[in-house]
C-alpha cells in the first residue's frame, strides 16, 4: 500500500520510476529556489560583493562545520529505548569513500586531458579544463541535494533513517587537501604563492598593476564553501596599490611542503568531521563524550550539554540556505557579454565530462565497492547515494582563485562554470534520479 509521507510518495517496495524522478526535481527545484532567492537579493543589492564574503566566511569557518559535527553524533530524542546510531559501524563500513577523492579526481583530470585533446581550448585555458573536469562541488551543493533526498523518504526505509550527510564528512577527511595541493600543482601555484601574491606589499620600482578584474563578469569563490587558502582568503584580491614607502619588496621563502600540505587539511570543515568522529568512538566506553553531548540511553533530550548540542545543531541548519543564497548571488552577477565570447565547443566537453560521463563513473564507482564490501543492514543506500552524488555536481567554484594564481583565465573558467549550472536543472535532476533508484535496491 502507499502512504504520504514528508512530501513524497513512499511504498514498501519503494518508489516507482515517476515518483523517483518527482523526489529528484524536487530536490534540484528545492536547490534552484534558494539559489534564486540569492540571485533576487543580489539583484536589489541587499547581498553584494562584501556581504557574500562575510556570509561565506560565516559558512565555511561556522555553519558548515556545525552541521557536519552536529550528523555525526545525532540521535534523534524521541523517548525511544532503541539504540542510537553506531557510527562505528558506519566508519568501519564506509572507509572506502575516504579514498574515492582519489578516483574521482584521477579520473575526472584525464576526462580534462581529453577534453583539452579534443577542442584545443587557448592555451590560458588548458589548465583549467583539466582542473574542472577534476574538482567538484563537494559541499554545499551535496548537502542540499542529501537533505532534501533524506527529507522525502520516512524513517522506515534505507535513505531515511541513516543521515547521509554522516559519509560525506568521511569524503571530506581527504577531498580538500588533495583538492589544494593537486590543483595546485596543475596550476603551479603553493599556498606560499597564494599568500604572497594576496598579501606581499608592492615595491614603487615594480610595474604598475594590471586592472582589477570586473566582479561582474566572473564567478568568484565567495560563493564555495571549501575555502582553503593559507590565511582562508575568500576573494581574489590579486594586486595591491602601490606602496610609496616601500623601497623594495623580500621575497618569503617557501614554505616546507608539510606544512602546506597541513594548511590545506586542517580547514574547519574537516577538524569539525574529525572531532564528530573521534567523539563518536568514544560512545560505550569508559570516557563516552558522545553521551555527554547527546541523551543515548532515554533520548529525553537531558544530556548535561545538549543545550550546546542543540545550539550547534540549529545553526548547521543555517548552511544550507546561506550556500544556496552566496550561489545564486553569483550566478545573478554574471556577464552574458563574457559568455558570448566563451569557447562553446570546450564548455560543452566540460559539461559531458562533468555531468555526463563522471555520474556514470559515480554508478561504477557503487557497483565495484558493492561486489567487494558488505555492509550493515541500513547503511548501503545512503552511503551509496553520496558516492554517486559527489561524482556528478559541478566544477567547484573556488578553482577559481588557482586559475587565477596559476595564470589561467579566469574569465573563461567562469563562463565554463555558468555553462555547467545552465545544464544542471536538466542532467542533474536525471543523474539524481538514477542515483536515488540505484540506492534504494542496495
Amino acid at each position: 500500500y502507499q502512504r504520504r509521507v514528508r512530501g513524497s510518495w513512499s511504498t514498501t517496495m519503494g518508489l516507482s520510476t515517476v515518483q523517483t524522478v518527482g523526489t529528484a526535481a524536487r530536490a534540484i527545484a528545492t536547490a534552484a529556489s534558494m539559489a534564486a532567492m540569492g540571485g533576487l537579493l543580489a539583484r536589489a543589492g541587499l547581498l553584494d560583493k562584501d556581504r557574500k564574503k562575510g556570509l561565506a566566511t560565516i559558512s565555511a569557518k561556522f555553519t558548515i562545520p556545525c552541521l557536519l559535527f552536529t550528523s555525526i553524533l545525532a540521535c534523534e530524542q524521541d523517548f525511544s529505548s532503541a539504540d542510537c546510531p553506531n557510527i562505528r559501524s558506519y566508519i568501519s563500513s564506509g572507509w572506502p569513500i575516504m579514498l574515492l577523492p582519489l578516483a574521482n579526481i584521477g579520473f575526472g583530470l584525464s576526462l580534462g586531458y581529453g577534453v583539452n585533446w579534443l577542442t584545443s581550448p587557448p592555451e590560458d585555458f588548458r589548465k583549467a579544463v583539466m582542473a574542472a573536469c577534476g574538482f567538484g562541488n563537494s559541499t554545499g551543493l551535496p548537502l542540499t541535494l542529501l537533505a532534501v533526498v533524506h527529507a522525502s523518504f520516512p524513517k522506515d526505509q534505507n535513505l531515511g533513517s541513516v543521515d547521509p550527510s554522516i559519509f560525506l564528512s568521511v569524503y571530506l577527511i581527504l577531498y580538500p587537501s588533495l583538492q589544494w595541493c593537486v590543483g595546485g600543482m596543475l596550476m603551479g601555484t603553493t599556498a606560499t604563492s597564494t599568500q604572497t601574491q594576496l598579501h606581499s606589499p608592492r615595491s614603487k620600482h615594480d610595474p604598475a598593476p594590471d586592472p582589477a578584474p570586473d566582479p561582474s563578469n566572473t564567478i568568484t569563490n565567495d560563493d564555495m564553501v571549501e575555502l582553503a587558502s593559507v590565511e582562508e582568503t575568500n576573494t581574489l584580491v590579486v594586486d595591491l596599490p602601490p606602496d610609496p614607502a616601500a623601497e623594495e619588496t623580500v621575497e618569503p621563502s617557501p614554505a616546507p611542503w608539510h606544512k602546506q600540505l597541513l594548511a590545506a587539511a586542517l580547514q574547519p570543515p574537516v577538524v569539525a568531521s574529525l572531532a564528530g568522529f573521534g567523539v563518536a568512538l568514544t560512545a560505550d566506553t569508559s570516557l563516552d563524550l558522545r553521551s555527554v553531548l547527546v541523551d543515548t540511553r532515554g533520548r529525553d533530550n537531558d544530556a548535561p550539554l545538549e543545550w550546546l548540542f542543540n545550539g550547534m545543531a540549529k545553526m548547521g541548519q543555517a548552511a544550507v540556505p546561506i550556500n544556496m543564497l552566496i550561489l545564486g548571488a553569483s550566478l545573478a552577477s554574471f556577464s552574458w557579454r563574457t559568455l558570448k565570447q566563451a569557447p562553446w565547443l570546450t564548455n560543452l566537453g566540460v559539461v559531458a565530462a562533468k555531468m555526463v560521463i563522471m555520474p556514470g563513473f559515480g554508478v561504477a564507482t557503487t557497483f565495484l565497492i558493492r561486489s567487494t564490501v558488505t555492509f550493515p543492514p541500513g547503511i548501503a543506500a545512503p552511503f551509496f547515494l553520496v558516492v554517486m552524488i559527489v561524482a556528478a555536481t559541478p566544477t567547484a567554484n573556488n578553482i577559481a582563485v588557482m586559475a587565477e594564481l596559476g595564470g589561467q583565465n579566469k574569465e573563461l573558467l567562469a563562463t565554463c562554470i555558468f555553462t555547467q549550472y545552465l545544464f544542471a536543472p536538466v542532467l542533474l535532476t536525471v543523474s539524481v534520479a538514477v542515483f536515488v533508484k540505484i540506492a534504494e535496491g542496495m
